[in-house]
């Protein structure tokens, strides 16, 4: 962060916390600066209303930084994704997609990259788009970035790539290949599976806004599940 003085930079609130009526603190997540808390005086009043200070409320942010901390002085307003909030497994979903980030987000340190793939997985969330292989996308792009994802392309084991099909283990989240599953009764085919998880990462926001996923919702869910934890280790 800079020395003291004025700053303008675009990002999203994640978190708000009141302190009193007048006086919230806010977590930012912004372009080239990466996640920080400011002070926002007078929230409700004046340049800066109330709902411009709400999670997931994206901006161009104009700050100011003294030797107190850094307080928010006025915001022109980007996007809200108000229409989010009328419907409650989306606002839901929005939000517990922001409080991992808070979770994960080291402070000041930038993902700009990840704050492209957050902005448009609620692009699409509030489009509509399926919401389990959504969950999955976000995710898997998320852990991608960091180097973390399960390959989708290659075995777990021994780095052999896969073709059309793949097995899986139901207490591991990789693929591995034919040579690689012993014990063999503890794996399953999975071709089904793989190339759908696949089409949930590659297609562009256009084609998965339209896409019909075959899995079964618990096969998504055993699968977000391996992603959770990985972000949680």
């Amino acid at each position: 962060m800079e020395q003291q003085g004025q700053l303008r930079i675009t990002g999203v609130v994640l978190y708000r916390k009141d302190l009193s009526p007048t006086l919230r603190t806010l977590y930012l997540w912004c372009r080239e600066k990466g996640a920080f808390w400011v002070f926002s005086p007078g929230s409700g009043k004046g340049k800066i209303g109330r709902a411009y200070t709400e999670p997931l409320v994206w901006g161009s942010f104009h700050l100011y930084k003294s030797t107190r901390g850094v307080y928010l002085k006025a915001m022109d307003l980007r996007e809200d994704f108000w229409e989010l909030r009328k419907h409650p497994l989306m606002i839901r979903e929005a939000l517990q997609w922001g409080g991992l980030l808070k979770k994960s987000l080291l402070p000041e340190h930038p993902e700009d990259a990840l704050l492209r793939v957050f902005y448009w997985s609620l692009v699409l969330l509030r489009d509509r788009a399926p919401l389990l292989p959504l969950r999955w996308r976000f995710l898997w792009k998320w852990l991608s970035l960091w180097g973390q994802a399960p390959d989708l392309w290659r075995c777990e084991s021994c780095g052999k790539p896969l073709e059309a099909s793949g097995y899986l283990h139901s207490r591991r989240a990789g693929f591995y290949c034919a040579s690689c599953i012993a014990p063999p009764e503890e794996f399953q085919e999975a071709e089904s599976v793989l190339q759908e998880l696949r089409r949930a990462v590659m297609l562009s926001r256009s084609d998965f806004q339209n896409a019909d996923f075959t899995l079964e919702p618990w096969q998504w869910e055993q699968r977000i599940a391996f992603l959770e934890e990985i972000l949680r280790a």
